[in-house]
């Protein structure tokens, strides 16, 4: 399990899928397990493919508003005191 404070400089674990398909298969099988399965070797954030897209799953309340924050002050909403 990866845990840990990630900045927009760290790369984001990336969950292995199968070529071309990603997760797809894996969340039309059994949604419920995959995200189980995420939760337990990812902790906070993950990077996988799903039909093609990339996309990436924040599990953890913190960790979705602490990426908002993030967000803001990279677009230059607010400034970082």
């Amino acid at each position: 399990m990866e845990t840990g404070t990630y900045t927009t400089n760290q790369p984001v674990p990336v969950h292995p899928g199968l070529p071309m398909l990603g997760n797809t298969l894996a969340f039309l099988r059994d949604p419920l397990a995959i995200l189980h399965t995420l939760q337990q070797r990812h902790d906070r954030i993950v990077h996988l493919r799903i039909g093609g897209r990339h996309q990436y799953l924040v599990m953890q309340p913190e960790a979705i508003h602490r990426q908002k924050a993030l967000l803001w002050l990279s677009r230059g909403h607010c400034r970082q005191i």
